[in-house]
């Protein structure tokens, strides 16, 4: 039998002894710790926001971590972490959270203790964990032998992070919360992508519309926010980041929209010279969040007391409180426009490059 669990509503009290301190759960020895494995299934943005309590993760098992990711996830988050390479977890029913142990466990080492970052599982990860020899698991569920409580009130970066403070209370989230690194090729490829669009110095709105369909806002209020924002700025080039070809239709500003259609390295390598990100609730605004890049987001069914933006200063959220559709572009304009009304220009790339490629 399989059940499937969703972190609890409740264990807020518990939540806050344990930070505290005060709960006789509260510190978890790391002695004798010698093969952790570190599980974790949930999306890109989650990947995102769970980085500070990865390098936490890290600098708690020097050693080295066995790191299992879930489909489609990928390893590069966390270059520099000591973490070999990473192990892919197959589904076997991915909404009942159910997990092909058989297929994982064939390509894992063995280990000794078990974290589980997941918010959404099964006890199929418990099977994971025995058939690793795991004599200690952790997670945010009561199945596991060291409970970490999930309290709805806290943003998800701090949520996350209370897994590395359940070994060391004494652990700051911002001595982990600084921007991602990207490969040396990654960086030249973003410097170069933006030479060939931009003039030097002009500064960039980074826009990102796309994702679950629930959380995505009306083509046709973006483009009316885009025409007017660009009308009043002149100097902004808009781009663009979508897997599919997002339908931006501006009647003046057609030209000045350049699309971006990269890898994803790539493209959050590109993300972190904007000038201004705009964008929902997705993987690319806790990019933008981490890289500190001044932004709008966008929220309708989650919401941003606990998805949006964390760590920029110059960074705004707008909530329909359930629905996109109540969003009111007038409001995102106004956001949009006061935003850039206090950003300083980032400056240029260094990386010298002759051309222009029209999109």
């Amino acid at each position: 039998m399989q059940i499937f669990f969703e972190a609890p509503l409740d264990g807020q009290e518990l939540f806050r002894e344990v930070a505290k301190g005060t709960h006789p759960m509260s510190v978890r020895p790391t002695k004798g710790i010698e093969r952790p494995a570190v599980f974790f299934v949930n999306g890109f943005g989650d990947q995102l926001v769970a980085l500070p309590a990865m390098r936490a993760l890290g600098q708690i098992f020097p050693g080295g971590m066995q790191l299992l990711l879930g489909e489609g996830m990928l390893s590069f988050f966390y270059r520099g972490l000591p973490t070999r390479e990473a192990v892919r977890v197959w589904w076997a029913d991915s909404e009942k959270g159910r997990i092909d142990v058989d297929r994982i466990a064939a390509t894992t080492e063995s280990c000794d203790h078990f974290i589980c970052l997941a918010t959404a599982v099964s006890d199929s990860v418990l099977e994971l964990a025995r058939r690793m020899g795991a004599s200690r698991t952790m997670g945010f569920f009561e199945m596991f032998n060291d409970y970490v409580p999930f309290d709805h009130s806290l943003h998800m970066f701090d949520q996350f992070f209370s897994m590395p403070q359940r070994f060391r209370p004494d652990l700051r989230f911002d001595d982990f919360s600084f921007a991602p690194s990207f490969s040396p090729s990654a960086e030249t490829a973003a410097e170069r992508f933006i030479r060939k669009r931009v003039a030097p110095g002009q500064p960039i709105l980074f826009v990102h519309p796309e994702t679950l369909t629930y959380k995505m806002w009306s083509p046709l209020s973006f483009s009316w926010v885009l025409e007017r924002f660009l009308d009043a700025h002149t100097e902004y080039t808009v781009f663009l980041a979508s897997v599919l070809r997002y339908p931006l239709v501006l009647e003046r500003h057609q030209h000045r929209i350049m699309r971006i259609d990269e890898h994803l390295e790539l493209v959050l390598a590109i993300l972190k010279h904007a000038d201004i990100f705009l964008g929902i609730d997705s993987c690319l605004l806790h990019a933008a969040d981490l890289l500190r890049v001044p932004g709008v987001g966008l929220f309708g069914p989650t919401d941003p007391r606990r998805w949006g933006f964390r760590l920029s200063d110059q960074a705004r959220s707008i909530w329909g409180e359930g629905s996109m559709e109540a969003i009111r572009r007038e409001v995102v304009l106004d956001a949009l426009l006061e935003t850039a009304e206090g950003v300083q220009p980032r400056g240029e790339p260094a990386l010298c490059e002759v051309g222009h490629n029209d999109n």
